[in-house]
């Protein structure tokens, strides 16, 4: 028992210089954390803190909030397209009954009015363009055979039968 009373004194001084050195060493690091390799250290750790803090919050983005968006997205892009093929649709009706128009205005005389053609081959040509039936190829193949004149006077003699 007497040597464990001679070698308290010894282990109580090691422990108060493990004590004093951990201390030290916390008072150096907060004195002179910004300077080398204790900078180096910080900013260590803080970078593997905010790589941990991404991960776990690009992980919550991408399984709570994205799905919901894209389905939300999903829903919408599927109403703008049905919307957009009722305007092609619509728009090609449009276009189709116009080419109507002046083919039954001019075709008993076989003959267009230069500023007509322009915009029968402008409106034909959209109408390809938006995929329109072949519902007008016929029409289109006796119009593009017609004589092409300056105005209408040249077909009826006067500035224009009636309105088209």
């Amino acid at each position: 028992m007497l040597e464990f009373l001679q070698s308290q004194p010894v282990i109580n001084f090691i422990g108060g210089i493990i004590i004093f050195l951990f201390l030290v060493w916390q008072v150096v690091e907060k004195a002179f954390g910004n300077i080398g390799w204790f900078k180096k250290r910080k900013d260590e750790r803080e970078k593997a803190r905010l790589l941990k803090q991404e991960k776990e919050i690009t992980g919550l983005v991408s399984k709570n909030i994205i799905p919901p968006i894209l389905k939300e997205i999903e829903t919408i892009n599927g109403e703008q397209n049905k919307k957009l093929d009722c305007l092609v649709n619509s728009t090609n009706d449009t276009m189709r009954l116009e080419l109507l128009r002046v083919y039954f205005h001019y075709r008993p005389y076989k003959k267009i009015p230069q500023w007509a053609k322009e915009a029968a081959v402008k409106l034909h040509d959209d109408y390809v363009a938006q995929d329109g039936n072949t519902f007008v190829a016929d029409l289109w193949a006796q119009m593009s055979q017609w004589e092409v004149v300056p105005s209408e006077e040249d077909i009826f003699g006067y500035k224009g039968r009636e309105e088209i």
